[in-house]
Parts: structure tokens; C-alpha cells; sequence
């Protein structure tokens, strides 16, 4: 039961063990060289666009990965045809999206988009990957246009914990400074804590969340996961 759910929490929430937000590629890079340091996965939110109208329908949020973070978070299930971006100029799309706009987009056909921040005007706040359309309570602003060539078509990836923010994908852009780094750990044990925090201090960040919900799985609570450890013995001792 237990290797049951940690392969699920793998598929579901991602193959990593703790993340950092808003690094430099510099800093993602200083990462391998740090203790215990094993793989990183990278996510990065390049914007919304819209399709005509503004509306959810119409609501595109792009995502841009690596290829660790593609296989981390088991992306390669909701792939329906093509494959994976590979640089910053390729994009996979949601089917669902294409169809609900009547887009003939194929693969191989490139695309312009507008990408840019939705703010929710009334607090001055951005609105992130696809959260509802407020209508005129949000207001669009934006960034940069970018052409992306279509290599890829993707189901809804509603079943993952960390990609459903987001309906389409692209490569990653090297000059941006706010990606979320995913870390791995070479070897788990009880003081990755403690290694998490050092390593993120050695790269002058800070450790966002560490993966609790499948560090337990491995025995591994630290403290921050005993609440977690302590409701799967009462859930496994039930069944």
C-alpha cells in the first residue's frame, strides 16, 4: 500500500523532493554543484494570452519546462501527439483549447502570441496561470510578443497537482530570473532539512516547500512531515 501510494504521489505531484522559486539560470546552474544535489526539474510561468475575446475559453497559460521537469512530473502521459518542446521557440497546446476556439493549428504551424500579466485591479494583485476570468475586475497587460512553432498536442493535465495551472508548454528562456527549481536529492535521509536549507543559501535563495506529501513515503518526517507520517499509519491501519 505504501509504494502504491508514493508511485502515485510521483505521477501526481512530481518526483522531487524540495523547490526554490524566483532563481537566475546562474542560480539554477550553481545548483548541481551543491551537496547532495541530484537532478533539477525547472518550471517557470511565461504569462497569459488570450485567444479573440477574454474569457476563460479563450484563456491560454503558458508554462515553460526542461526536460527533467517533463519526466519528474510524468507529462508524457497527457501527450497526444508530437512530442516535448526542446528550446524556447517550440510549444505543445492543450487539444481542449484548439477546440474550444476552432483553431486548426497542427504541428509544425507556428503561432504568435501575446503574453502578458492579468492584475485584479482592485487589489492590485496578478493572477496567475488559469485562474477565472473576473471580466472587468482584472485588467490585461502586455509583456512581449512571442512566435512559437506548434510540436506538440497535450490532453488537459487537470491530474497533476503542479502543471494544471497551465495549458500549454513551451522551452525554457535562459535570460529569465524567476524559475522554480524542483530538487531531487542524490540520497534521502532525514537531514535533508537541514541540506535543503544550506543549499539553498549557498545559491542566495530560500526553500519554497519541501515535498512532504511523498518525503513520508520514504520515512523521512523531519518534523514538517510527522503530521503526515501520522495519517497514513491511521489511514493504512483502517483499511
Amino acid at each position: 500500500m505504501v509504494d502504491f501510494l508514493k508511485e502515485k504521489e510521483k505521477v501526481y505531484g512530481g518526483d522531487y523532493d524540495y523547490y526554490m522559486e524566483d532563481l537566475t539560470w546562474e542560480q539554477v546552474q550553481e545548483l548541481y554543484s551543491q551537496n547532495n544535489v541530484g537532478e533539477v526539474s525547472l518550471l517557470r510561468f511565461a504569462g497569459n494570452s488570450f485567444y479573440g475575446e477574454k474569457s476563460n475559453s479563450t484563456m491560454l497559460s503558458v508554462g515553460e519546462i526542461d526536460e527533467n521537469f517533463t519526466q519528474r512530473f510524468s507529462l508524457n502521459q497527457y501527450l497526444l501527439a508530437g512530442r516535448f518542446p526542446q528550446d524556447e521557440n517550440e510549444i505543445v497546446i492543450s487539444e481542449s483549447f484548439l477546440k474550444k476556439n476552432n483553431m486548426n493549428t497542427e504541428i509544425g504551424d507556428t503561432i504568435s502570441l501575446t503574453l502578458g500579466s492579468r492584475i485584479w485591479d482592485e487589489y492590485n494583485a496578478q493572477l496567475s496561470g488559469l485562474t477565472n476570468y473576473r471580466g472587468e475586475e482584472e485588467s490585461f497587460v502586455p509583456t512581449k510578443e512571442k512566435a512559437y512553432v506548434v510540436v506538440g498536442i497535450l490532453s488537459d493535465v487537470n491530474d497533476s497537482k503542479i502543471a494544471a495551472n497551465y495549458n500549454a508548454f513551451a522551452g525554457v528562456d535562459k535570460t529569465a530570473s524567476d524559475f522554480a527549481a524542483y530538487v531531487k536529492a542524490k540520497n534521502l535521509s532525514n537531514s535533508i532539512y537541514t541540506e535543503a536549507e544550506e543549499v539553498a543559501a549557498a545559491v542566495d535563495s530560500h526553500v519554497a516547500k519541501f515535498h512532504s506529501e511523498l518525503l513520508v513515503y520514504h520515512g523521512i518526517t523531519g518534523g514538517k512531515g510527522a503530521a503526515k507520517l501520522i495519517a497514513l499509519v491511521v489511514m493504512v491501519v483502517s483499511l
